[in-house]
């Protein structure tokens, strides 16, 4: 099945084209039968990603800004991240941003916290595990598990991250996350990917109290299936 050509061109810039696949596409069985990848202008891309009538067309346009990485890509992302309006959109917004890092992403990711959707809100956590070793952001994310969130799975994500983030006082915070209820101890389960990640640097110091995670990770195992999403 053709894709139609539709023209778009933000102004002040050459006219180009984005590609729109009519429903159903023309991927049949799952079998892709080509792909194409194709340099664009910045302008382009920052157009697409605000412009594009389909969210496939926008998520596209976040994950090339983030390839390219400058300054003006970054500030495209973190613009969009406030004013998109689709929450799947958000999420790989957030995911990129992530892997852009920098100042200006950090700063941006922070302020996401507080984004009302709780999706979103997980991106966000997620994304700022990239920022290892940051005092500023392990502190931010730890005041979000204390304060509470009203997804259980923003609060797990939260404990996973702080191990992601290392740390001096990532061990504690994750023992001290152990204590938080939540269903199916969905943040109970994150809490000890968390500690399994500090205790892959402490074994040597620590052998008791890994064979302690190793029986309730075993346990945790028998009682949940992994969580997925809410």
């Amino acid at each position: 099945m053709p894709a139609s050509l539709q023209p778009c061109a933000p102004p002040g810039v050459v006219a180009s084209i984005i590609i729109l696949y009519p429903k159903g596409g023309w991927v049949l069985h799952g079998d892709v039968l080509k792909t194409l990848d194709f340099k664009r202008p910045l302008e382009l891309l920052t157009y697409q990603l605000t412009a594009d009538p389909t969210v496939a067309g926008r998520i596209e346009a976040a994950q090339e800004l983030a390839k390219d990485g400058s300054r003006a890509a970054v500030e495209a992302l973190v613009a969009a991240l406030g004013t998109e309006s689709f929450w799947g959109v958000r999420v790989e917004i957030a995911k990129a941003l992530g892997e852009v890092r920098g100042e200006t992403a950090k700063v941006a990711l922070l302020d996401g916290l507080s984004i009302e959707h709780s999706r979103v809100r997980r991106a966000v956590v997620k994304a700022l595990s990239a920022f290892k070793g940051d005092a500023a952001v392990a502190d931010a994310i730890w005041r979000r598990f204390e304060a509470g969130d009203p997804s259980c799975y923003v609060e797990a994500e939260a404990a996973r991250t702080i191990g992601r983030l290392r740390g001096p006082t990532a061990f504690a915070r994750a023992v001290a996350a152990l204590e938080r209820p939540s269903w199916n101890d969905v943040v109970r389960m994150y809490a000890l990917t968390a500690l399994r990640n500090d205790l892959d640097q402490l074994q040597n110091e620590n052998r008791q109290l890994r064979n302690r995670v190793d029986a309730l990770e075993a346990l945790g195992g028998m009682k949940a299936s992994t969580p997925g999403s809410t």
